[in-house]
């Protein structure tokens, strides 16, 4: 088993206030239609398909993401974010994220969409390109959970959710070093090796990136800036 110091991107509610990076939860919409004045939902049934589980690829044509995808945000300000979650399998990410993924053996496990990006005033920005990626394969099975060592996550008590302090990767061939998790506290992180992490904070902007073994204080007090502990930098 390879040691590999592991560390994790997260966006912590918290520091999502301080630092105004990613827009707030009430504050966007994504769609499958052009809708500036009014949030409009996802409309297609594309968005119910979850590859892991109901097959990739599929051939039935209601589950193929649309060419274009529409990101309304109230702000008249450019987004500068490289990657945003959205849910367990869907992340917009910019085209300079999305050529770090391709470069790191992620290529052929994930789909991509064109995303249109406008903001509060219906004018679109064009200065950073952003796709909405769905991924169709997990790297669960790259790690040892070590769950003899699992602790159980704040506020998810009846719904038997862990975090693992001390999951190691099984095996690390240095050709992949961005991974991306489907266990419930990890859905919405990024789980990055040493030369990831350093690629990362060279190359893409503000990330929010911990040790993986704080991050069980981080998920239980991400809504309590003081309580946080400190990113890495």
């Amino acid at each position: 088993m390879d040691k590999q110091e592991l560390y994790i991107w997260f966006y912590t509610p918290a520091r999502i206030e301080k630092f105004k990076l990613l827009p707030l939860y009430e504050d966007f919409w994504l769609s499958d239609k052009y809708c500036p004045k009014k949030q409009v939902p996802i409309l297609g049934d594309w968005v119910m398909y979850y590859p892991p589980k109901d097959g990739f690829p599929s051939y039935d044509a209601r589950f193929k993401m649309p060419e274009i995808l529409y990101l309304h945000i109230k702000s008249k300000v450019q987004p500068s974010f490289d990657w945003f979650p959205q849910n367990y399998k869907l992340k917009i990410v910019s085209e300079s994220f999305l050529n770090f993924m391709i470069s790191n053996q992620l290529y052929g496990r994930f789909e991509a969409t064109e995303l249109k990006v406008f903001g509060k005033d219906g004018k679109e920005f064009i200065d950073k390109k952003f796709f909405v990626i769905r991924i169709c394969e997990f790297d669960d099975n790259k790690f040892d959970f070590h769950i003899e060592n699992k602790k159980r996550a704040i506020g998810c008590n009846k719904y038997n959710y862990f975090l693992y302090p001390d999951m190691q990767l099984k095996n690390y061939n240095d050709k992949q070093n961005i991974f991306f998790l489907n266990e419930f506290c990890y859905q919405d992180s990024i789980i990055l090796t040493t030369d990831g992490k350093d690629y990362v904070m060279q190359n893409f902007n503000r990330p929010e990136l911990y040790k993986l073994e704080d991050y069980r204080f981080v998920w239980n007090n991400q809504y309590n800036i003081e309580q946080l502990p400190d990113m890495v930098k």
